[in-house]
C-alpha cells in the first residue's frame, strides 16, 4: 500500500473508468453475438452461404435448337424465385443372412437364404420367393393361384388394396405417396420429397383381379438433405429453352405449353451416390415436353456449371 501511495495510483480504477470499460465490453459482446447470429441465419436461410455442394448435371442429349415462335404459352409463368430442398440417397448398405431372413419371414417365405456370385440373396418356398439386393432393396413374388377374377377394380381401389397390403406388413415407407396405376395393374408409390420425378425411391405393387398382391418391388433408400438451393423462376427457365441444353420430346413445331411443374431427376454424383436434381417440366397437350435445369449454373457440376 505504501508503494501505491507514493506513486499516486489508487488501488482500484476510478469509477468512471470502470463504467467505460464495462460499456466497451458490453458493446464488444453484443457485436460478437450479432455476427454469430447473422452467420447462423445466412447458413440456414434457403440457398444461403457457399457451403452448398454442386449438383451433378442432368444429361440433356443434343436436340434441335428451338427458335422464337416454335413454342407458344397457354399459361402464365411465374417470375418469382424460390428455393427447393435437394436430397441424395444414403450410401448403399449390404444385406446379411439375418436381414434377409427377417424380410422373408415377414412375408411368409420360410427357407434358407442363398447368396449367388453377384451377392444377391434369394429365399424360395412353396408360398413364393424373395430376392434381396441390399437393405431396403428387395422384391417379392407370390406363387400363382389357380383362381381368376374379373379385374373390374379402378385405380383408386387398386391403390387402396396395395396400400393396405404394405401397411399390414409394415412396408409402407414414411413419405410414400401414391403416384399412378399402369395398364398392367402395377401400383406405383414414390417418395414425396423427390416426387414427381424421373428415377428415385419406389415401391411398385402388382394387384391381381382378385385384389391379391402377387408381387412387388421395394427400393427405398434413406435420403440425406444436401441443402436448400435457389431456383430459377419459371420465366427464367423458359428463356433457357432457346439457349439449348434442354431435353425436348415435342415432335412437331409450333408446339404449345399448357403446364409447368417442378420435378426431380435422379443423377449419379462424383461420390457415387444418387442425387435428385430439380428441373422444370414444361408440358403440352400432345404429351410433348421440355425438361430444363431449375438451378443456376453455379450450382451445377459439369458441362453447364463449374469444373
Amino acid at each position: 500500500m505504501a508503494a501505491d501511495d507514493q506513486s499516486g495510483t489508487p488501488p482500484f480504477p476510478a469509477l468512471s473508468t470502470r463504467i467505460s470499460l464495462s460499456l466497451l465490453l458490453a458493446l464488444l459482446f453484443a457485436g460478437a453475438a450479432l455476427v454469430v447470429a447473422c452467420g447462423t441465419n445466412a447458413e440456414n436461410r434457403p440457398g444461403g452461404g457457399d457451403s452448398l455442394p454442386k449438383l451433378p448435371s442432368i444429361y440433356m442429349p443434343p436436340s434441335t435448337l428451338i427458335k422464337d415462335g416454335d413454342i407458344t404459352l397457354a399459361i402464365r409463368l411465374s417470375d418469382e424465385q424460390q428455393a427447393v430442398t435437394v436430397y441424395q440417397a444414403a450410401p448403399y448398405r449390404e444385406a446379411d443372412d439375418r436381414y434377409v431372413e427377417s424380410i422373408a419371414t415377414k412375408l411368409g417365405i420360410v427357407g434358407k437364404p442363398e447368396r449367388n456370385s453377384d451377392g444377391v440373396y434369394e429365399v424360395d418356398s412353396g408360398a413364393g420367393s424373395v430376392t434381396v439386393w441390399g437393405e431396403n432393396n428387395f422384391s417379392f413374388v407370390r406363387t400363382p393361384s389357380q383362381e381368376t377374377g374379373t379385374g373390374t377394380a379402378g385405380d383408386e381401389e387398386l391403390s387402396r388394396q396395395a396400400e393396405t397390403f404394405l401397411s399390414e406388413y409394415g412396408l409402407l415407407p414414411a413419405n410414400a405417396q401414391f403416384q399412378s396405376v399402369d395398364s398392367h395393374r402395377i401400383v406405383n408409390f414414390r417418395n414425396r420429397l423427390v416426387s414427381p420425378g424421373i428415377g428415385g425411391p419406389l415401391v411398385d405393387v402388382v394387384v391381381d383381379p382378385n385384389g391379391v398382391v402377387t408381387q412387388f418391388r421395394y427400393d427405398w433408400p434413406d435420403l440425406i438433405r444436401l441443402g436448400d438451393y435457389p431456383l430459377l423462376s419459371e420465366k427464367q427457365a423458359f428463356e433457357r429453352i432457346f439457349e439449348g441444353g434442354v431435353f425436348v420430346t415435342f415432335r412437331h413445331f409450333p408446339a404449345q405449353v399448357d403446364s409447368v411443374q417442378l420435378s426431380f431427376h435422379e443423377e449419379r454424383a462424383e461420390n457415387g451416390e444418387n442425387v435428385y436434381v430439380p428441373f422444370y417440366w414444361f408440358r403440352g397437350p400432345d404429351d410433348g415436353s421440355i425438361r430444363v435445369p431449375a438451378v443456376r449454373d453455379e450450382y451445377i457440376q459439369g458441362p453447364n456449371g463449374g469444373p
